[in-house]
């Protein structure tokens, strides 16, 4: 050990540097409290009062480090297990258990900033491929919202792009944007047992109530959407995991990938399709009633092929039932007028009794 005129110690070495200065093969120093259970250091500065200083220690009883400043409760806790608490001394079975009770956005209980030109702040990864589990959970067991992101637009301007509320409703500034092309619903299956396919035409069941089926001739008006399997936005899926087994995922507006065959003919842009005799497929609509939608490919080919459809369900009119439609107008406004001259006779004559028995008192 040597000690210099300075006051600088050095053990293992004769030029000390520091006030106290270590050198040797073992980078241990033991520091033990005989008749305690807490041993380690008390850092201070002797320009300020006593009670501003820091502590180190270890309890043995507990086998914990506790970091303590001005002799409050320890700020930072971590347990034998390498589990660490900050502002809490039972980070419990946490890797990292941070508290805060300071209000505001100036008392968030973590902040991440990263100064760089392409940092990121943050990265949260499960590197376990087998887990089914989250890879970020965030709980609010308060009113506020779940989520908020802002963005930042220079002199201390900040503006909230995207944010989810207690209630799970998503509000954002701009555009939605998903790699799918129509919105769709889940609606339970007619039959759980029966196969149902992408592209599948599918109509409203005659059977059940608030089910569906794949679609058929025989009743082309109960006609709702096609069987989709990319959606950009799903509707009747709550955030709850919940199974969809015995569920049919029906897209009810926009581009579908849709099944057609040409039993009325080649199918060409812009023709309208309904349900052929083939249970699911559409074909090219020929004569007024109702369709899935409009052809936004041509198609000639062979049995059953998918074309990409602009699904939006509607009756579709055909010119050439013109005739037949217009002679059908007519019969029935024959109809409403014969009931209508009928009703008023039935009014006069109810006028007359009721002026007979008047004329009577």
């Amino acid at each position: 050990m040597t000690v210099l005129k300075n006051g600088k110690v050095g053990i293992g070495l004769t030029n000390p540097s520091e006030l106290l200065d270590v050198y040797g093969d073992s980078p241990n120093i033991e520091i033990s409290n005989t008749t305690e259970t807490e041993s380690g250091l008390i850092i201070n500065d002797a320009q300020f009062p006593s009670s501003q200083y820091a502590k180190i220690l270890y309890n043995c009883s507990s086998s914990e480090l506790n970091f303590l400043v001005n002799n409050t409760t320890p700020k930072m806790t971590i347990l034998s297990s390498g589990n660490v608490g900050i502002n809490t001394t039972a980070p419990g079975s946490h890797k990292l258990y941070v508290t805060s009770s300071t209000g505001g956005t100036s008392g968030m209980t973590g902040y991440f900033e990263n100064t760089a030109s392409n940092g990121l702040a943050m990265g949260i990864i499960n590197t376990n491929s087998s887990s089914s589990d989250n890879a970020l959970l965030v709980t609010q067991k308060g009113t506020g919202d779940i989520v908020s992101f802002d963005s930042y637009h220079g002199n201390n301007t900040w503006d909230r792009e995207f944010r989810f509320d207690n209630d799970g409703d998503g509000y954002c500034d701009n555009a939605w944007h998903g790699g799918g092309a129509d919105y769709a619903e889940y609606f339970p299956k007619d039959n759980k047992n029966k196969s149902y396919e992408p592209g599948d035409i599918i109509m409203m069941s005659p059977n059940k109530t608030y089910t569906v089926n794949v679609a058929n001739n025989n009743n082309p008006n109960l006609i709702v959407g096609v069987y989709s399997n990319n959606p950009a936005i799903v509707g009747n899926s709550p955030a709850e995991d919940i199974s969809h087994d015995n569920d049919v995922l029906v897209g009810l507006m926009g581009v579908i990938k849709t099944k057609v065959n040409t039993e009325n003919g080649p199918i060409k842009i812009g023709d309208y399709i309904t349900i052929s005799s083939t249970e699911g497929v559409g074909m090219k609509a020929t004569k007024s009633g109702m369709v899935v939608g409009r052809a936004m490919d041509n198609y000639d080919g062979k049995g059953t092929g998918k074309i990409n459809v602009l699904v939006q369900v509607d009756w579709y009119y055909n010119k050439a039932d013109g005739d037949i439609t217009s002679s059908e107008i007519k019969d029935t406004l024959k109809k409403q007028a014969n009931d209508i001259n009928s009703l008023k006779a039935e009014i006069e004559q109810l006028k007359q009794i009721l002026e007979v028995k008047a004329s009577i008192k």
